[in-house]
């Protein structure tokens, strides 16, 4: 791995192996569209001063970040701009795996607020500026040990330091993270996808590509593959880490609309508009939705097991694990058939007169006063086969078991699932097929026997018979009393 610098006296660029890197300072800055210059521009520029690159603002910005390196007695800068040969996809995929430890690596950060205006005030107006809302900086905001700030005419404003309780407030970002970037990975994986919620990036693919420093995780870049991009990253973080708060994102943050393939054509719940968390489930929030029962029938709404976006962790920025300190033991990781657990405790509950479904708690919870502990709420749809319910789905139906006096037992059973990641719209359709075919026995007394043909699975805790294929043909049953 090499990395190209700018020297500050002559501005033109030299490579560097990583053995022999010199001390430099890099840039933080938001790109404005068509005026930046590239590695292109800037070699260009080098051969001609006089080239029409050397016009835009972004060269000008470039030559205050080296004056200001130069100042600082740093004989070299490093700006994404024009450091990177963006022709050349290898060289763009190596760049953006490297680019945390290069701002971490960095002697110092300087970031060039473009749009704070000269004599601002830095404690109110801060807040507006453009910087906090780009997804690429947040990496450079956490990764470098010291950052300055620089207001529209390169005057200095503050540096992290001084502004930590400020830009707290802004970001959301934990102050111990902003002072000591040593303890990033020992914060929640949802906690830290909660920083990128509000976030954006002018392409899809970059809202994952610009947290792969974050989690130190490193992946090829596909531009193309649209949201796909941020599934890669969820499936990369689960390869390292057995962290179970990455199942805590929210469907309904996210935007996402209730009805869903193998819904009712037209049907919704109440709308949720205050974009609460999945696993929030008080009595208020369960008598609102208690109307949705009706709408959604006996069709199950089922989701993704991961998120499509940041913005699905967007209320998990006060989430802590509910035993900090101790080693995590939960083991799972991802196969074909979805994310395997070979053995995890669940909760089962009853929903309504017959049917239960299966908690997994996340083993972490919200120190926001509520300390409500984070959960998913799963339906068990074949042998050690689970998917993932939504959560007001399921608010909706346990309110009305409660409030119709059930008396279903609770239990917890420890057994292997496998959860399925993504539900494409067939699915949808072979996942209800399934309960369509479904033969539940509620003998009122006495011993049950069941003789089950292979095309039906035996749920004892549940006394279904389920279909694993399409025909009706099914099976036989008798029991005696």
């Amino acid at each position: 791995m090499s990395i190209r610098l700018i020297d500050t006296s002559s501005l033109r660029m030299k490579d560097f192996a990583w053995s022999g890197i010199p001390q430099y300072a890099i840039l933080s800055h938001t790109w404005s569209a068509d005026n930046e210059v590239n590695f292109q521009d800037m070699t260009r520029i080098a051969h001609d001063p006089d080239h029409p690159a050397a016009q835009k603002s972004g060269f000008e910005k470039i030559v205050n970040a080296c004056k200001k390196a130069k100042s600082h007695g740093y004989q070299y800068v490093w700006v994404d701009t024009c450091c990177i040969d963006k022709s050349s996809s290898a060289e763009l995929s190596e760049a953006i795996n490297s680019m945390f430890r290069w701002y971490q690596n960095a002697a110092v950060c300087y970031v060039f607020l473009s749009d704070l205006p000269r004599n601002s005030n830095v404690e109110t107006d801060l807040q507006t500026c453009r910087w906090f809302t780009r997804g690429w900086c947040l990496q450079e905001l956490i990764a470098p040990g010291v950052l300055r700030f620089y207001d529209s005419n390169w005057k200095f404003v503050g540096d992290k330091s001084s502004l930590t309780a400020v830009i707290t407030g802004i970001t959301n970002i934990d102050q111990t993270v902003l002072t000591d970037s040593s303890i990033l990975y020992s914060i929640p994986v949802a906690r830290r996808m909660s920083w990128a919620s509000r976030r954006t990036t002018t392409r899809v693919e970059d809202i994952a590509y610009c947290l792969l420093g974050i989690f130190d995780v490193n992946m090829p870049m596909l531009y193309g593959e649209g949201d796909k991009a941020f599934l890669r990253l969820q499936e990369e973080i689960i390869k390292r880490s057995n962290d179970l708060s990455i199942f805590c994102c929210s469907w309904t943050a996210e935007g996402r609309d209730l009805t869903s393939p193998g819904l009712p054509s037209g049907g919704s719940a109440a709308p949720i508009t205050d974009g609460r968390d999945n696993y929030e489930n008080s009595e208020s929030e369960s008598e609102s939705y208690s109307a949705g029962e009706v709408v959604y029938g006996s069709r199950l709404p089922y989701r993704d097991l991961f998120a499509r976006s940041p913005k699905g962790f967007i209320n998990c920025g006060k989430l802590v694990y509910a035993r900090p300190g101790t080693l995590p033991t939960q083991s799972f990781s991802l196969t074909n058939n979805g994310v395997h657990f070979r053995k995890t405790e669940l909760l089962v509950t009853a929903v309504d007169q017959h049917s239960k479904c299966y908690i997994m708690s996340l083993n972490c919870f919200k120190h926001d006063g509520s300390e409500k502990e984070c959960e998913i709420v799963l339906r068990k749809v074949g042998p050690a086969c689970f998917v993932r319910l939504r959560h007001c789905w399921f608010r909706i139906r346990r309110y009305n078991a409660i409030s119709g006096a059930s008396d279903e037992e609770s239990y917890t059973t420890s057994q292997e699932a496998y959860i399925i990641t993504q539900i494409p719209s067939p699915m949808y359709e072979q996942l209800n097929s399934s309960l369509d075919y479904a033969i539940q026995i509620i003998p009122e007394n006495g011993r049950l026997s069941v003789d089950v043909w292979e095309v039906l699975v035996w749920h004892g805790r549940d006394s279904t018979l389920q279909a694993t294929g399409g025909g009706t043909d099914c099976g036989s049953d008798e029991w005696s009393d």
